[in-house]
């Protein structure tokens, strides 16, 4: 979660209740409207703080929760690929849905496309024309909303091979 720094609240000065006039009067009045205008002000602002807090609890939340589902599902769709059944087929699929419907987005890169160190990990570099370009996938990543999960395992091609 981001950390916000507290807002440093300067208490206004004392008000003079003592005589004066109707200039005083005025004064004091004007000053009290000033202080109340910004005591609304910071209290909106906490309102909206505090509105954003929940929304990142929630997200990283459901992101910790769907994190420790993924080698399930991982497990799931293997064993559809090597299986005919329609059972596991049909298992995976509603998975999947229910996963999506809390917000989960696969990171499916495929071969040629470019590099992004935000959404994969490059576990090996081979040598190739095409630099910074993607030449094998070994599994998908996922994503919620902006919050990348699980990055993406690739190979990925670069002109001067440093391994």
């Amino acid at each position: 979660m981001k950390t916000r720094k507290s807002p440093s609240i300067t208490p206004p000065p004392p008000l003079n209740l003592r005589g004066g006039g109707p200039q005083a009067e005025g004064d004091i009045v004007k000053t009290l409207t000033e202080n109340w205008k910004r005591a609304l002000a910071a209290y909106h602002n906490l309102v909206k703080r505090v509105d954003a807090d929940k929304k990142d609890f929630v997200t990283y939340a459901t992101a910790n929760n769907l994190s420790k589902l993924l080698p399930t599902l991982d497990v799931l769709e293997l064993a559809a690929a090597h299986s005919q059944d329609q059972g596991v087929q049909m298992a995976v699929k509603q998975f999947k849905d229910v996963l999506a419907g809390e917000g989960l987005q696969e990171i499916s890169p495929t071969v040629g496309d470019v590099y992004d160190h935000s959404l994969h990990e490059c576990l090996e570099t081979l040598p190739g024309d095409a630099d910074n370009t993607i030449a094998e996938i070994i599994s998908k990543g996922y994503k919620i909303n902006d919050h990348v999960i699980r990055p993406a395992k690739i190979k990925a091609y670069v002109k001067d091979n440093r391994n």
